[in-house]
């Protein structure tokens, strides 16, 4: 795939066409919202998240679903009516006016290519039409008086422009070459205690290059030291200051990391500096793992190797990922939220750590990425094609402004594989030529992209270079519990629910997460240890408030235990936690215990809502073999809810065709599989199929051998 045509793949309603030109003569009608005046007022009202502020408003205005659309947009900038100005801030508890957006806004020149400023200028012309025409002239002097001025201003204004992008660039155009009379550059080394490792192995590096010759001091004084007095001490020609910055994800702070504090968080800015008699020099900066520094050294340490020659020899190299520390900062915590979400306030939290990132400097592509990648995580569980629809636009944003960076085309890699279009996903990593830096992030979607492709028709070799880029991401940071899942879906898929189980075990030993830790009670319940799995729900009850899985998964450990009124309660209680998700297995769930306590219309209305959601992913491509089998056995479900007849027949391929290849399908949809084959008449391939599902999950063969189908209606 060609690099120029990878952002266009997507669906038709995906593409960003940016040769659009907007007509300055339509006045776009409506208010703008001052983003950081809103962010202000929400914060002073007690909101964290935007979703906190829409579910007020629907308490406010007693409405059945929060407006999360109205409150994305107004935050996004976007005009609305007055009316929709009122409803937010009397949530917000403000004045209106106060969060208008006005002149003194950093965003307000973002919207004036769409102001009214053309009728204007044309009303300014009509002014004194009807004056003696003897004053012509005098009002043509002055007119070219200000016209002189302003391109004398417009050429001053250039002329300085020019002048400080040259003195700016002058450590990268104008640098004289660092040299020695004796032969041997001279370097001094000066690390924090943790990153001490890091530093010998720089050390050993230089010391292999003849020309250059480096130390690092044994004194703790060095670290209280100014660089001025390190040259001048040691007689070096150069100062290779290692430093990092990271993010406090406990207390919301952030710091340059002490001398001798380790960083407790899973993400830090590395930087290098380098300081000569006169001047400083970033020779690398980047954001790299807290944890696994030690497997990721050989690129960083090449990229510095090659940097320092660069700066020896006076040439030039890739410089920083922004000029605004606040926006690295922000960056930096967004980075971390986004590492350990799972729910979309966490994403909220994340999302907003990037616009604040992207606010200190609108030219952040690494800003713009990591946005587009929490909202295609934040796509699974809410407003998919809402939420896919503003990734795309962030990561053309950032694609824009860096084509060629790791994090620009791994986040468009992510957009690619959760749009459906995993192979493209997939090429475009095979394709990347450049330094991974994150190389346990880069592994871990790697592992995930090759699962994907496994699950959806692909061979035995994706299913290997899934479990090997996995194996490896964990080996690199233990804490990577994507890796953990993708390593544990994949061991399930298989038909290895033991091995499915000790990767889940494994991932709770070194990172506490609501998704790992339903995904170890599940298979606790797949092998028939109802009570361990009850007791791993209500852990994730009790240390995840606000989390819809415990309860989710909780009220499964029910319905095999046919207590089929507290099933209802438990899956209830998910849903008050999460009413607008978007997994049709969830309210396909619903519908089956509302089937089976008799309660027709609930039942109905559940499997139509399941079914929906359903068609809504096959419109983003973004379905599964599995989902296939979902949407014959929602139809068929509905069929006989609604007393209509059966529509077998046209089913019969589909049944075929998922039968052949059922050992890729999960085990619900082996179920509805298995259950849609007895009631064709197929009952001996209806048994097959129970007998793989007994042998990966157990306790179907036990506590829930009462789910078995035995219904039957022939053809």
């Amino acid at each position: 795939m060609q690099s120029h045509n990878i952002l266009f793949i997507l669906r038709a309603n995906y593409w960003l066409h940016v040769d659009r030109i907007v007509d300055v003569r339509k006045r776009k009608r409506g208010v703008r919202a001052s983003r950081e005046k809103l962010e202000e007022a929400m914060l002073n009202a007690g909101f964290d998240t935007q979703s906190r502020l829409a579910e007020k408003i629907a308490q406010l205005e007693q409405l059945d679903k929060a407006p999360k659309d109205l409150v994305n947009k107004m935050f996004r900038e976007k005009a609305v009516s007055t009316h929709s100005f009122a409803r937010i801030a009397s949530a917000l508890g403000v004045q209106a006016h106060t969060i208008y957006l006005t002149t003194d806004d950093s965003s307000f020149q973002n919207h004036t290519l769409t102001s009214s400023s053309p009728s204007l200028t044309n009303d300014a012309l009509q002014i004194n039409d009807n004056k003696d025409e003897l004053h012509k002239p005098f009002r043509w002097s002055k007119v070219m008086q200000y016209l002189i001025v302003f391109f004398a201003a417009c050429v001053c204004a250039i002329l300085v422009y020019f002048l400080l992008i040259e003195s700016q660039s002058i450590n990268q155009s104008q640098r004289s070459p660092i040299t020695s009379a004796l032969g041997s550059i001279r370097i001094v080394i000066q690390s924090p205690e943790y990153l001490q490792p890091f530093a010998n192995n720089l050390n050993s590096r230089i010391n292999q290059t003849n020309e250059l010759s480096s130390i690092i001091p044994s004194t703790s004084q060095i670290n209280i030291m100014t660089a001025s007095d390190i040259l001048q001490m040691w007689q070096s020609h150069l100062l290779l200051q290692i430093s990092s910055i990271h993010s406090h994800a406990n207390n919301n702070q952030h710091a340059h990391t002490p001398s001798s504090a380790k960083p407790s968080s899973h993400y830090q800015l590395l930087r290098v500096v380098a300081f000569t008699e006169d001047k400083e020099h970033l020779l690398f900066e980047d954001v790299v793992y807290s944890h696994s520094l030690q497997s990721l050294q050989n690129t960083a340490l090449q990229l510095i190797e090659d940097n320092l020659q660069s700066l020896i020899t006076g040439n030039v190299w890739p410089q920083r990922l922004s000029t605004s520390r606040n926006a690295l900062l922000h960056y930096l915590e967004g980075k971390e939220k986004l590492f350990v979400g799972s729910t979309e306030n966490e994403f909220d939290v994340a999302e907003l750590e990037f616009d604040k990132a992207i606010q200190a400097d609108n030219k952040f592509a690494a800003a713009y990425a990591e946005k587009c990648r929490t909202l295609v995580r934040k796509s699974y569980i809410n407003d998919a094609p809402d939420m896919l629809e503003q990734a795309a636009e962030n990561c053309n944003q950032a694609y824009a402004i860096d084509s060629l960076s790791w994090p620009t085309l791994s986040a468009l890699a992510e957009l690619y594989v959760h749009s459906g279009h995993e192979n493209d996903a997939s090429t475009l990593l095979q394709n990347y030529i450049g330094p991974e830096i994150n190389e346990s992030d880069a592994m871990t979607l790697k592992a995930f992209v090759y699962f994907v492709r496994f699950r959806n028709g692909g061979g035995q070799e994706d299913a290997f270079s899934a479990s090997a880029n996995a194996k490896l991401a964990i080996a690199q940071n233990p804490s990577q519990w994507r890796a953990h899942n993708t390593l544990a879906r994949l061991n399930l898929m298989k038909g290895n629910s033991i091995a499915a189980i000790s990767s889940f075990e494994q991932a709770t030993q070194t990172v506490k997460n609501e998704i790992i830790m339903s995904n170890l009670g599940v298979m606790q319940l797949c092998q028939g240890e109802l009570n361990k799995a009850k007791s791993t729900f209500d852990e994730i009850i009790n240390e995840f408030a606000g989390n819809y899985l415990g309860y989710e998964q909780l009220g499964s450990v029910l319905i095999i235990e046919q207590d089929m009124p507290s099933a209802l309660e438990a899956k209830l209680s998910a849903i008050e936690r999460m009413p607008n998700i978007n997994i049709h297995q969830v309210w396909a769930s619903l519908a089956e215990i509302y089937e089976y306590l008799e309660q027709a219309e609930q039942a109905q209305v559940h499997y139509q809502k399941a079914l929906v959601l359903l068609e809504q992913d096959e419109l983003l491509n973004i379905t599964s073999d599995s989902d296939r089998v979902h949407k014959v056995y929602y139809q068929i479900k509905l069929d006989k809810l609604l007393e209509r007849n059966l529509k077998l027949e046209g089913t019969y391929k589909v049944l075929v065709e998922e039968t052949a290849k059922n050992s890729k399908l999960s085990i619900m949809a082996k179920r509805h599989l298995s259950w849609l084959l007895q009631l064709s008449g197929r009952a001996k391939t209806s048994e097959q199929i129970w007998q793989t599902i007994e042998h990966t999950c157990p306790v179907y063969s036990k506590q829930a051998r009462w789910m078995k189908p035995n219904e039957q209606l022939a053809l």
